[in-house]
């Protein structure tokens, strides 16, 4: 069952990647043919009853969840529902965990990916919330917007970092250690069959 499970979650998440490849390129598409859009402008999305847009690095990014909502963090919101964790949230400007948010210019940061292999940022304002996929890449910095109309606001009622993936390797250190103590336990064990 596990195995189904974590098939599932591969599946779901190949398909967020290649829904995110297809917006970005036409979106790409868009800029290349009608000029390059100000970094402080964002399209965005109409989720629920507002729209929701971020950027990352002047970037802007394509959501790749939009919905109508008021649960936004949590193992049990639809985030949480396809395997993310939630690692911080907001409700206002400030920091909480890894995430700053700065209501008054709206900007957003992450102080670190928390060893997670995948990093995700979701904006609430009225009804509707956005999920967005960062680039590891790029800065983990950023704008946000929310508004009735456009996305030009600084209002939003709910900020969350997410993650997933999270890697649980040995490092290779202690890797080295257990295989010379391993080494070292064979060496014992045949020169005392020897005696």
């Amino acid at each position: 069952m596990d195995l189904l499970v974590e098939a599932v979650r591969n599946l779901e998440m190949r398909y967020l990647n290649l829904k995110t490849t297809l917006a970005a390129l036409s979106v790409g598409a868009v800029l290349a043919f009608s000029g390059a859009a100000s970094a402080a402008t964002l399209t965005g999305a109409l989720c629920g009853n507002k729209w929701i847009g971020l950027s990352q690095n002047g970037t802007e990014l394509s959501a790749l969840m939009c919905q109508n909502g008021n649960t936004t963090g949590g193992k049990n919101s639809p985030i949480g529902q396809l395997g993310w964790t939630d690692l911080a949230e907001l409700n206002g400007s400030g920091t909480s965990g890894i995430l700053t948010v700065d209501g008054s210019t709206k900007t957003w940061s992450l102080s670190s990916t928390s060893g997670y292999e995948m990093i995700g940022i979701s904006v609430k304002q009225g009804n509707g919330f956005a999920f967005f996929k960062l680039d590891l890449d790029d800065a983990l910095t950023g704008m946000f917007g929310t508004g009735n109309n456009a996305p030009n606001g600084s209002v939003f009622s709910h900020y969350n970092a997410w993650g997933m993936g999270s890697s649980s390797t040995v490092p290779l250190p202690a890797a080295a250690w257990m295989l010379i103590a391993g080494l070292g336990g064979l060496a014992a064990l045949k020169r005392r069959k020897r005696t």
